[in-house]
């Protein structure tokens, strides 16, 4: 039998942070040429290879136009923003257990994109000293390791880094 619905399905980025994003798919029923109710229906849907039913037998009602399109349902999936740009996969899955249209139609997988985690370009000055390291990548909710000596200047002793160049607080002079 020769199925007049069709699975379809949407998925977009709905939030994000500096180190995750939330993207929220949405399974839909398409109607393809015929009108007509139908019950039994479950739906799921899939994003980076997890899957979350979100409809389970429910009824479709496909009378009013015959390229009707009813969303079952939706879910949100959680990813973790990784240092480069990523496209997650996402797709549908609707199943009818009806007399009238029984069956299984799937979507076509397609990507949705997440941008990579969020930088920061960390620089040193040495203030005219020596051994300022060079400049580093910090991602957000990553620690950064400092892997140089302290700075040396004649006359001074090495607090720490900080964010103003004219800081008293990163050297002391000697007496």
């Amino acid at each position: 039998m020769a199925l007049y619905w069709k699975c379809t399905h949407s998925a977009s980025v709905v939030s994000q942070t500096a180190t995750q994003a939330t993207i929220r798919v949405t399974c839909k029923w398409k109607n393809n040429g015929q009108t007509f109710d139908v019950n039994y229906v479950s739906a799921w849907v899939t994003c980076n290879g997890v899957e979350k039913k979100v409809a389970t037998n429910v009824g479709v009602n496909a009378t009013n136009s015959t390229s009707q399109s009813v969303a079952l349902g939706s879910s949100d999936f959680t990813i973790n923003k990784t240092h480069s740009a990523q496209n997650i996969s996402c797709s549908a899955k609707i199943t009818s257990s009806s007399t009238h249209q029984p069956g299984t139609q799937s979507s076509t997988a397609a990507t949705t994109s997440v941008a990579a985690k969020t930088s920061y370009a960390v620089t040193y000055d040495a203030n005219g000293g020596n051994w300022a390291p060079q400049s580093q990548t910090k991602w957000h909710g990553e620690k950064l390791l400092l892997r140089h000596k302290p700075a040396t200047r004649d006359g001074y002793t090495f607090k720490l880094w900080n964010t103003k160049k004219t800081a008293r607080l990163s050297s002391n002079p000697k007496r």
